[in-house]
């Protein structure tokens, strides 16, 4: 029940602020829809700019999956440790609500740099 109430909040804060062309992912990284970063777009998945509420000089984007995409879970958890400065490593992961939409899309927050 209390998960039940968890989900609900956060469905409720992506859609409100993805009204207003900004969403927020593990209530810290905030993604501004209305700034997109085309050089980094992988496929489908579209990259934005990202600004941390705890870090906001931290250099971020992140990448909105198509809604067909499968999330590995497992592998982004164990990516978010990887210490090679020559690949780009996942801050977090969200499912959330994009703009515009009713599906919901897996959002991957990245770490430009080290």
């Amino acid at each position: 029940m209390a998960e039940a109430k968890k989900t609900q909040k956060e469905d409720d804060q992506n859609s409100a602020e993805a009204g207003g062309q900004e969403i927020v992912v593990a209530n810290r990284y905030r993604i501004l829809a209305e700034s997109p970063l085309s050089d980094l777009n992988l496929g489908d998945a579209k990259a934005y700019v990202t600004r941390d509420d705890k870090s906001p000089k931290e250099l971020l984007f992140a990448r909105i999956c198509p809604a067909d995409a499968v999330p590995r879970l497992e592998i982004l958890n164990n990516a978010k440790h990887l210490m090679d400065a020559n690949l780009l490593r996942p801050v977090e992961g969200e499912s959330v609500i994009w703009p515009g939409g009713v599906e919901r899309r897996f959002t991957l927050v990245d770490r430009l740099g080290r």
